[in-house]
């Protein structure tokens, strides 16, 4: 359910949705992000994991063959940095993982003759 609720906050905005209400949502999601991992916080490192767990499949889609919307790459990579560091060090191994699969992914779309005729 985590899950769902935040595809709907990275997912592009829809014909008929405002942008800024969009950007909003997203920045509301950063300033939550911010407050989970504060050194004040008392919410513990499993809803920081879970966290993560949720947003991490988001990029594969955002990059996977050129077609996806990286509008909202860079805030989803802000994001998942700072739950990332606020973890005890397999959340950051965790997070570079995924990265490396992404830009496999990258990699892979780069290296289709279509794509290198363009």
């Amino acid at each position: 359910q985590l899950q769902s609720l935040l595809n709907k906050v990275f997912k592009p905005p829809q014909e008929g949705e405002e942008e800024n209400l969009v950007k909003q949502n997203r920045y509301q999601l950063q300033n939550l992000t911010i407050n989970i991992v504060k050194d004040t916080s008392h919410i513990g490192d499993a809803v920081t994991k879970a966290f993560l767990n949720a947003l991490i499949p988001m990029g594969a889609p955002m990059v996977k063959d050129g077609g996806g919307d990286l509008s909202g790459f860079p805030e989803l990579m802000r994001i998942m940095h700072t739950l990332a560091v606020s973890g005890n060090g397999t959340t950051h191994l965790q997070l570079f993982q995924a990265t490396t699969n992404w830009l496999q992914l990258c990699k892979n779309h780069l290296s289709e003759k279509e794509v290198q005729e363009q």
